[in-house]
């Protein structure tokens, strides 16, 4: 599966639907870090030898986001501007924590660090449309953008069957759908 515009911003809509008090930006975050962590295809190339130093076949590798809380609240400012740049801090800090892994059958390696992307910390939200529907479509667009723009730079070593990440090769992060 892989990150949907129309699905997104329908979980962050059922997430926050009928919600009047201050629960809703809790809510709200705890939709984004499901739906991503449950939705997003990292997508890895792989280097491995086995033991004879014949190179593997497997070139690709699917994977998920993991590890990923994403904790909003409520500001304390009545600026818009303000309030829009504490959020993206705060979905900042829950991608800073969560890390990406091959899930493919037998593959093992080290998870990378979602921190390690270079862009990790270059979210700025803002929001437009006359209605919730409008504004949830331009949060999760903007989300979607930020999360496909990541890609971890540390190598993950580790094995998929027979075949050996060699020091300097393994798993890199090609692209999140």
């Amino acid at each position: 599966m892989a990150l949907s515009l129309q699905d997104f911003k329908t979980a962050l809509l059922d997430a926050t639907d009928g919600i009047t008090d201050t629960s809703g930006i809790g809510e709200l975050g705890n939709a984004i870090a499901t739906y991503v962590g449950d939705n997003a295809e990292v997508n890895f190339s792989w280097s491995g030898l086995n033991p004879q130093g014949v190179p593997d076949t497997a070139v690709t590798a699917k994977g998920k986001i993991s590890g990923l809380s994403i904790s909003l609240s409520l500001s304390n400012s009545d600026n818009q501007g303000n309030a829009l740049t504490q959020m993206s801090s705060e979905i900042v800090t829950g991608f800073l924590s969560a890390t990406c892994d091959i899930t493919d059958v037998g593959f093992s390696t080290n998870p990378a660090l979602m921190s390690s992307a270079p862009t990790v910390s270059s979210l700025s939200l803002s929001l437009s449309g006359d209605n919730r529907e409008d504004v949830f479509e331009s949060l999760a667009n903007q989300i979607i953008s930020y999360v496909t723009g990541l890609a971890p730079l540390t190598p993950m070593l580790g094995s998929h069957i027979a075949f050996t990440a060699p020091p300097g090769t393994g798993a890199s992060v090609t692209s999140i759908a």
